[in-house]
């Protein structure tokens, strides 16, 4: 899809609203522009899909949100300590694991219509602000990309897909006239508190959207998100649970490779990709800067790198890795950084001695993502299943249920998913495998520890994974 057409600058009427061009006059890419609401949801349904297809089975923090829920049923299908800690996350868990206990399908089947209504926010939103054509590229671009698939997939960030919707939802209604600020403060607070990696953006947004499209600041709805999203920001600081607690910075490379190098193109090409991309906007950069240009193109640049650092900021210091299991926490920061690369191909379209080297890296880039995402979705398939076939080993295993079971001795990831990984998630997977809240277990990759414990309590998981 080109993007070098004509478009408002940020801000202004998007072109949708612009006079209808006869059925004769219209482009293919016009027609499909006409369906973008349709274009977006056919490819979240088959990305939803590919995953549901496959059979979703629990993976890691799965079997202790299952065990919570199987306990507590609907009204406390999570531990005290995470519900203070973030407030939406017994609602979340609640109609889930807490209404369909051991059964991962309809869990991640809830998951997948909250992700397909926020990539349908998401292109309103754009649309608010950018012409029909780019809007739809942005939001088709960020359906596909591979460095967010745990929201898809992992029944156990459904208090984190919910925190998306709810932060697109404040967004939007921001930009549209009418809306009442209390609707807005709501929302706001409802995304924090599911998850608490939205505050910095929710808060940028309030600050900076109504400055955007009318012109000043909304002192009153400022004031409002100040003390909501601040005695917010003060609850969850006060109820952080140890486990959650300041650790060593994140890498930059790490951040930098997620939305430009890993779990995009194969691991070779990473380096080659993150560079290309970085030299790619410094060019932009000092183009804009010499020739005084800062257009539309420029604007969706600027603003994606924004929101990549606004949705950043909460985990400078926490776990952070850009694929598997952690890249949960770019649930926002992906928008941005799609909009980066979506803002550069269109500013690179200006040129049309560019236009066919674009055309020509735009088609090969998106051979890489469906290839990645495809290994990814087989990844965290193959997790699952490795997790059911390691319970049927313990379950006919001749063991002493009224002491740990130890699994071992090596640990099995695939692109940063594992089955099983700490104590914490093979305490509740044995407790609910032998309904018993007292059993216990833990795994150890160290294979002479894991010999050092009894015969009798052993689980080689190896046969397991044998075959694969």
């Amino acid at each position: 899809m080109s993007l070098s057409s004509s478009a408002p600058h940020l801000g202004s009427t998007p072109t949708h609203d612009a006079p209808p061009v006869s059925p004769a006059a219209e482009s293919p890419v016009d027609r499909l522009v006409q369906q973008a609401p349709l274009v977006v949801l056919l490819l979240s349904v088959a990305v939803a899909l590919s995953h549901l297809l496959l059979g979703p089975n629990f993976v890691l923090d799965d079997f202790f949100n299952v065990h919570e829920g199987i306990l507590g049923g609907p009204l406390s299908a999570t531990t005290a300590e995470l519900a203070a800690s973030r407030p939406g996350v017994s609602i979340a868990y609640g109609i889930t694991f807490g209404v369909f206990g051991n059964h991962p399908l309809p869990i991640v089947i809830v998951a997948s219509l909250v992700n397909i209504a926020s990539a349908q926010l998401l292109l309103q939103t754009a649309r608010q602000y950018l012409n029909g054509r780019v809007a739809l590229a942005l939001a088709a671009f960020w359906v596909v990309l591979p460095n967010h698939m745990a929201l898809e997939i992992w029944p156990s960030t459904i208090m984190i897909s919910m925190s998306l919707l709810f932060a697109l939802t404040t967004i939007n209604l921001l930009g549209r006239e009418g809306v009442s600020r209390s609707a807005i403060l709501i929302f706001a607070f409802a995304s924090s508190a599911f998850y608490e990696g939205s505050l910095p953006l929710v808060c940028l947004a309030i600050l900076v959207v109504p400055k955007i499209r009318r012109g000043a600041i909304d002192t009153r709805l400022l004031l409002g998100g100040i003390v909501s999203q601040g005695a917010l920001a003060g609850w969850v600081l006060l109820n952080l649970p140890p486990s959650k607690a300041a650790r060593d910075f994140i890498a930059p490379r790490d951040v930098i490779g997620a939305f430009y190098g890993a779990g995009l193109v194969p691991p070779w090409f990473e380096a080659i990709s993150v560079s290309a991309f970085l030299v790619s906007f410094a060019v932009l950069g000092f183009v804009a800067f010499r020739d005084r240009r800062f257009e539309a193109p420029e604007k969706l640049v600027a603003a994606g790198f924004v929101i990549m650092a606004a949705s950043v900021v909460p985990y400078l210091r926490y776990f952070f890795t850009p694929v598997g299991a952690g890249d949960r926490l770019q649930y926002l920061s992906s928008i941005g950084g799609a909009a980066t690369i979506i803002g550069l191909f269109w500013a690179a379209g200006r040129s049309k001695k560019l236009v066919p080297i674009l055309g020509v890296v735009a088609a090969s880039g998106m051979v890489l993502l469906v290839i990645n995402r495809v290994d990814g979705t087989r990844a965290w398939n193959q997790a699952g299943d490795d997790g059911v076939r390691i319970l049927e080993l313990v379950e006919a295993a001749d063991l002493d249920r009224t002491k740990p079971v130890v699994l071992g001795p090596e640990p099995v990831f695939y692109r940063g998913v594992t089955p099983f990984l700490d104590p914490s998630n093979v305490r509740p997977a044995m407790a609910t495998l032998f309904d018993d809240p007292t059993a216990s277990g833990f795994i150890t990759f160290d294979e002479e520890a894991f010999l050092d414990e009894p015969e009798g309590q052993r689980v080689d998981i190896g046969p397991a994974v044998a075959n694969e």
